[in-house]
């Protein structure tokens, strides 16, 4: 089975959120099966060494989008560290699937999971939605960045459009779905505006993680936005292209 893959971690790297979907289900897995395969790919190399053991609890009921699927929790070691976490199965159709891993590793703090992963993991899992058609086995989320330059560069700004009716008020729509990568709640400040490359950019400074940081983001232009570097999202982002006045 092979499928899109998004991966996110915590600076630390003490926390792992890995989401793996696909429209094509040829070999016609069911979701039980799949589960396995699932939670099995944490624990074994790509030529089928193990890294580790696992114990999968029992599957739980959870409603992903109206469709059903199953969540499981797990436990077990990597390359003999202990991991706790979670795993999530949705099938929106018998040729489609959608499995979710979070998982924390406890050695250094045991209630890392309980009392952060799993929130943050939920947050994002309640947020997926699922396309139709040619895209009913793919979901949207929180799209995390992997070029570390998008928001921090005045040169790769966050494109939220809107123009300068709506793009305010998009602005504060898109930085008040930011969170810290851990889960931690942000606040920020506009503290200016600069012409740069034929464009204006609003400048905002982000608190509340372990060190200030400043994004820029230009509301004349868009392109679907995604979270920078060091961040993760609560939901989706409520900006549709849709909303550009001009």
């Amino acid at each position: 089975m092979e499928g899109e893959q998004s991966f996110v971690a915590s600076p630390s790297g003490l926390m792992m959120f890995i989401f793996d979907g696909s429209a094509s289900n040829p070999e016609h897995i069911k979701q039980k099966a799949l589960a396995t395969y699932c939670i099995g790919s944490l624990f074994y190399d790509e030529d089928g060494s193990s890294l580790g053991q696992y114990k999968k609890g029992v599957g739980q009921k959870i409603i992903i989008d109206n469709i059903e699927g199953a969540s499981y929790s797990i436990t077990g070691t990597i390359d003999k560290k202990n991991v706790q976490g979670m795993a999530v199965v949705v099938m929106p159709d018998k040729d489609s699937y959608l499995c979710g891993l979070g998982f924390a590793f406890t050695d250094k703090q045991a209630d890392l999971w309980e009392n952060y992963g799993e929130r943050i993991f939920g947050e994002i899992v309640e947020s997926l939605t699922f396309g139709d058609g040619e895209n009913a086995g793919t979901a949207t989320s929180c799209v995390i960045s992997v070029d570390e330059t998008y928001g921090y560069s005045k040169d790769n700004p966050i494109r939220v459009g809107g123009d300068a009716f709506d793009g305010p008020a998009r602005e504060r729509a898109y930085l008040d779905n930011l969170l810290g990568s851990d889960g931690t709640s942000i606040t920020y400040e506009r503290t200016g505006s600069i012409d740069h490359a034929g464009t204006i950019l609003d400048i905002f400074v982000i608190r509340g993680l372990e060190e200030e940081i400043t994004l820029y983001i230009d509301e004349y232009s868009f392109e679907e936005p995604k979270a920078p570097a060091g961040f993760i999202c609560k939901s989706a982002f409520p900006l549709p292209s849709n909303e550009l006045t001009g």
